[in-house]
């Protein structure tokens, strides 16, 4: 039997497995969408084979579906790529003017911003929380021999523009600690907290305890109920008349102990005026009576005192997909642009992805982003378009680089229980989940039971369910047909 006889049969072989396990997905694929739940759910499919960048199966792949936050994958790997892995955020604290001999600075103390979506927050353990942060600035001014501020303490924030949040995004999100938007200067993840009481007969008014930390001006009025127990969260913040007058409406689920909400500070930069101040004041430096603000224009600096460094961008794109933080990666997306042209605006950032999106040879006019995050429900990408984009990173950065800032399916944040009633498959999926009100999409990279390893993108819209537990379970069923058959 000579040797080019046995190539083809080989390949023979080779083709007739490939189209028998096809032919068995496409077989489930059929009875999985006869049932009911798809008579008015919208399903996109794609798979694609990360040795070749071929497609082995595809479902409404080159439809546009909202996404949600599986948009992270795209706008936080761009950022790999533009601003590259070991980027950081330097945060300045500096002064204006002079120190005379006496201690007293006739000038300002600036904190300097620069967009970092990490600053004071307490998730990372070797970088300080906002507490221990005001510590340090303290401490660093003492250290300059100033012992009276005769100017103001300010935080400029002027990195980015004034417009945090994205136009599209829904009104019953923007006052909500995910919806809080990017600034030029940001704090703790830009997050305060309302505690109440719900030891309360269902349906009656939850008491509302304490809001921390104290944020100047901030009015809150309650309307919050108390619902069944194991309700969940389902409270919301809105803006009423100003930026500082809000009111918090929904139910929180009965319980005996107080239960915690979160809120976003409205304007950052200034409440960290106001707590840099206070600390000042408490350490014995003499400061004019609210003598505190948002910085308005760059000033001429005297002498930068200390500056604050973040983790390395593959760190807290590793975070932003695991957590799904949408601050972290509309940070990123501002930072782009402002890295670009030196405008930190969201519209800028987003051309500078799709110019990106150029140079890896797709096409920009296949995608439309509104955002950095994903919040936005105008976001519209094909299943293929993420597959594609997974396939080009890989090809591009190596696997191992890129599931690494993919969370590990039954570990990780929000794909912690994604397979649970299937941990022998967990193990084999590098996923990042995206979820709101009818919509749920995974996209990742998974290894199949026959050692292919595939990049997939799976999208519901229009969904009827009431639980995001309940898109995730369909979805959870082609995911494991896939491990399966390929």
């Amino acid at each position: 039997m000579d040797k080019f006889f046995l190539i083809l049969i080989f390949v023979f072989f080779v083709i007739k497995d490939t189209f028998a396990q096809q032919q068995s997905f496409e077989t489930f694929l059929k009875t999985h969408l006869s049932e009911s739940f798809y008579e008015k759910t919208q399903l996109g499919m794609s798979i694609v084979d990360l040795s070749d960048g071929k497609q082995l199966s595809g479902y409404q792949e080159n439809k546009w579906f909202v996404p949600a936050s599986s948009l992270k994958i795209i706008t936080s790997f761009v950022a790999y790529s533009i601003l590259g892995k070991n980027f950081q955020y330097k945060t300045h604290l500096v002064y204006t003017g002079n120190v005379d001999k006496s201690g007293i600075l006739y000038g300002n103390v600036i904190l300097i911003g620069s967009g970092d979506p990490t600053l004071g927050s307490g998730r990372w353990s070797q970088k300080p929380d906002m507490e221990a942060l005001l510590i340090l600035i303290t401490e660093e001014i003492k250290k300059a021999g100033i012992k009276e501020i005769k100017g103001k303490v300010l935080v400029d924030s002027s990195i980015f523009d004034d417009d945090p949040v994205s136009p599209t995004w829904q009104w019953n999100d923007i006052a909500n600690y995910y919806g809080g938007g990017a600034h030029g200067f940001n704090i703790s993840e830009n997050e305060y907290h309302l505690f109440f009481h719900r030891d309360k007969e269902i349906g009656q008014k939850a008491g509302l305890d304490r809001i921390e930390p104290y944020i100047p001006g901030l009015e809150m009025e309650n309307e919050v109920t108390v619902g069944p127990s194991g309700s969940g969260d389902q409270s919301y913040i809105f803006t009423k008349d100003s930026n500082y007058d809000k009111v918090v409406r929904g139910s929180i689920p009965y319980g005996k102990n107080i239960f915690k909400t979160k809120g976003a500070i409205p304007e950052p930069a200034k409440f960290m005026a106001y707590r840099m101040y206070d600390n000042i004041k408490k350490a014995g430096i003499i400061c004019s009576k609210d003598a505190f603000d948002q910085a308005g224009s760059r000033e001429a600096v005297t002498d930068t005192l200390v500056s604050f460094v973040s983790p390395e961008l593959s760190q807290i794109i590793k975070t932003a997909n695991a957590e799904s933080i949408n601050l972290y990666c509309e940070s990123l997306l501002k930072t782009m642009g402002y890295l670009h042209s030196g405008k930190g605006r969201r519209t800028t950032g987003l051309e500078v992805v799709n110019r990106y999106f150029d140079d890896l040879g797709l096409k920009s006019n296949d995608v439309f982003l509104e955002d950095g995050s994903g919040l936005s429900a105008r976001n519209y990408v094909s299943p293929r378009f993420f597959t594609t984009f997974l396939y080009k990173m890989v090809a591009r950065y190596g696997q191992k680089e890129v599931s690494d800032m993919l969370p590990q399916a039954g570990e990780q944040g929000t794909v912690k229980g994604l397979l649970a009633d299937n941990p022998e498959v967990q193990s084999y999926v590098r996923a990042k989940s995206g979820s709101m009100t009818g919509i749920y999409s995974l996209t990742g990279i998974c290894k199949t039971s026959k050692g292919k390893w595939v990049t997939f993108c799976l999208m519901l819209n229009g969904s009827p369910a009431k639980e995001s537990k309940q898109n995730r379970k369909q979805l959870e069923k082609i995911l494991l047909a896939i491990h399966k058959y390929y």
